[in-house]
């Protein structure tokens, strides 16, 4: 009985640090590199139904095929700013704290 008592406790010894060691996860890396088809919408509720273009991941949109227009339309504050400073625009227009988008779409869906 004895000798069952302590090959139980070798054993134990022996497992222990499985025993006492967390199990960690291991990082999966999933590469997401290559060619996206990506469009455009307005409203973030409903997905496009078709998608009319191609991106290269990773990249900006403006990189799509066939391009989407006005894609990079965009003033910002310190653009307006300069432009009244110049004297292209009122000296009375509004400036925005983050600048104003020109373009017809809010958001872009890839897939």
């Amino acid at each position: 009985m004895r000798q069952l008592q302590a090959v139980c406790v070798l054993m134990l010894l022996n497992l222990s640090p499985i025993l006492v060691t967390p199990l960690r996860a291991q990082r999966v890396t999933v590469s997401l590199d290559g060619i996206w088809k990506v469009e455009d919408s307005i409203n973030a509720e409903e997905m496009p139904r078709t998608f009319t273009h191609t991106a290269p991941v990773p990249a900006l949109t403006h990189s799509a095929t066939p391009a989407f227009p006005d894609v990079d339309r965009f003033e910002s504050r310190q653009s307006i700013h300069n432009q009244i400073g110049f004297g292209r625009v009122p000296k009375d227009t509004p400036i925005p704290d983050f600048g104003v988008s020109r373009q017809q779409r809010n958001y872009f869906w890839y897939t």
